[in-house]
């Protein structure tokens, strides 16, 4: 894919006065519309409580599967019915009111993992829980069960999220549908869910993130202290068409944003409300954006940035600012 130009955006981000004690990273809430029998999800938080046994109790939730190793080479699906957790690569929860849970062997449920979950019946299941970033690791020639983060009120189908990536060209998708790993026969008709996990064949290596590719050097989140004040966030258009990026920010962390004058080699810097609309980016074009965090207040301060490619796509980016 071309790439055209990279464009550098400057952002000042200036610790705000809290009123009370700061969480160390921001926290997002997800909620699961769990169907009576089995539910392929992806978790995109941290729970506060990751021990099974607390995380489910007084829940329908009877069984808990998580598949952990990215990097097996998945080349025939089995259903949830077969149990694939007796295979490697996978560990298993039973509540305790069933006679196998002694074979327990998830001790914990974790962010950014896919879960198999079986509901004793229909069960609106909402979590809460500290937010990080992490990409999307595909393992080449296999099968990976994956997820994408996208708009709620703007989910893409299948053939347009994936449009621009030659490993995933065969169109090689399956969901659970009433327990059954089906395929997606028409991938420009059907609609993709953020809370859903999918198996998606990648035929060779592969990067792909989806139409929107978000870069972070730092492990999970931008970490900013009185010795490290600038971060870098680039933002790709990986799609096929034109896009209109946006950058929407939430939390106590009053957040600047500069622009670049390079005939004058100076910046104005405007404060980031709700929103800022990023200019339009063509196939393959990408932009920097410069972070640079200012405070006076001591103690931990966050924000939380949502980025949104018109295609559908999201990604999260917690901003943390520790001060002295």
């Amino acid at each position: 894919m071309r790439l055209l130009s990279i464009r550098l955006v400057y952002v000042i981000a200036v610790g705000a006065l809290l009123s009370g004690p700061a969480s160390a990273v921001p926290q997002r809430t997800q909620t699961f519309a769990l169907q009576a029998g089995w539910n392929a999800v992806f978790l995109r938080v941290q729970p506060e409580a990751p021990t099974p046994a607390l995380l489910f109790d007084g829940t329908p939730i009877d069984i808990v599967a998580c598949y952990f190793t990215p990097h097996s080479t998945v080349q025939f699906l089995q259903d949830p019915d077969e149990k694939p957790w007796n295979e490697p690569g996978w560990l298993v929860w039973y509540a305790s009111r069933r006679p196998d849970a002694f074979l327990s062997n998830l001790l914990n449920v974790a962010t950014h993992r896919p879960y198999l979950i079986h509901a004793e019946r229909d069960f609106s299941w909402t979590i809460s829980g500290d937010v990080s970033f992490q990409r999307v690791r595909w393992q080449s020639n296999a099968f990976n069960l994956v997820s994408f983060d996208l708009v709620p009120d703007n989910p893409p189908v299948f053939a347009d999220f994936f449009a621009g990536s030659q490993a995933h060209e065969q169109q090689r998708f399956y969901r659970l549908i009433d327990g059954r790993w089906t395929l997606v026969t028409n991938p420009a008709t059907a609609v993709m869910a953020s809370a859903e996990a999918y198996w998606v064949y990648c035929k060779g290596a592969s990067t792909f993130q989806g139409p929107l590719d978000v870069n972070v050097r730092d492990s999970g989140q931008l970490t900013f202290t009185a010795g490290a004040t600038h971060r870098r966030c680039r933002i790709g258009n990986t799609g096929i068409n034109p896009a209109a990026v946006t950058v929407h920010r939430t939390g106590p962390l009053a957040v600047f944003y500069g622009t670049m004058d390079y005939t004058t080699l100076s910046y104005t810097t405007h404060r980031l409300g709700d929103s800022l609309s990023l200019r339009v980016l063509e196939p393959g074009e990408k932009e920097d954006v410069r972070l640079d965090v200012e405070s006076s207040e001591a103690g931990t301060q966050e924000a939380l940035l949502e980025i949104r490619h018109d295609a559908g796509a999201r990604a999260m980016v917690p901003m943390v600012l520790t001060a002295p």
